[in-house]
């Protein structure tokens, strides 16, 4: 599914291009559940980033189901980035005032998808991470556990080829991390692609592959 050759990225600051990817070799077949662990500051995000077509790499090549992105326009990744992958970030980045089903619901919006459908969608995923009591409550209200679950739906309303997980677990305690790796590790049992960075080992027991990164680049 995804194939990425001697990707670089970098950054320029203060007239300085700062590498941050150095030759980066990815490949990583429909269906694995893929770990990328490493100590913070050394690329993992910013590789994930590109992977969700939300950065753009500096040179190299990056295929997508076969198909080159590595040149992709704004309006192309923005595509891509809505029908192809879904995203769970650390801080949930869901969106206060709003209710765990509008939350889930509002990437449907904006691919136009009717609001009966969407809704009927948004339930139907709420119900399968275990908050359908808690479809009306505004999100801020929720702990920290039923956000991050909250963000899980949201990452799946668009039935995406992978999930990509950026530390999903970095702000929840233990219990609720073990819920969330759990929930992950069923919906990667289900057929989902789920590419996970952590800097915690111990997620790594959920994952069938686990890679390291160091430096910029990736190590087997």
């Amino acid at each position: 599914m995804i194939e990425m050759v001697n990707v670089k990225k970098d950054y320029r600051l203060n007239g300085q291009n700062i590498p941050v990817l150095n030759d980066v070799n990815l490949r990583i077949d429909d269906g694995e559940f893929c770990a990328i662990i490493g100590r913070s500051g050394c690329g993992k995000t910013t590789l994930l980033n590109i992977l969700g077509f939300m950065d753009s790499l500096t040179s190299g090549l990056y295929k997508f189901d076969g198909l080159d992105v590595s040149r992709t326009t704004a309006k192309e990744a923005a595509g891509f980035r809505q029908n192809k992958t879904g995203y769970i970030f650390q801080s949930f980045n869901l969106i206060n005032g709003l209710t765990a089903l509008e939350n889930v619901a509002m990437p449907l919006g904006y691919a136009g998808v009717a609001k009966k459908h969407r809704t009927e969608r948004a339930f139907e995923l709420l119900m399968r991470v275990g908050l359908e009591q808690k479809i009306h409550s505004p999100v801020q209200k929720l702990s920290g556990g039923e956000q991050q679950r909250v963000a899980i739906a949201r990452a799946l309303a668009a039935s995406p080829r992978v999930v990509l997980a950026d530390e999903p677990t970095g702000n929840l305690d233990e219990e609720n991390r073990d819920i969330v790796m759990n929930l992950l590790s069923d919906i990667h049992n289900a057929g989902m692609t789920i590419i996970m960075v952590t800097h915690d080992m111990e997620l790594t027991r959920y994952a069938g592959r686990v890679l390291r990164m160091r430096e910029g680049a990736i190590f087997e």
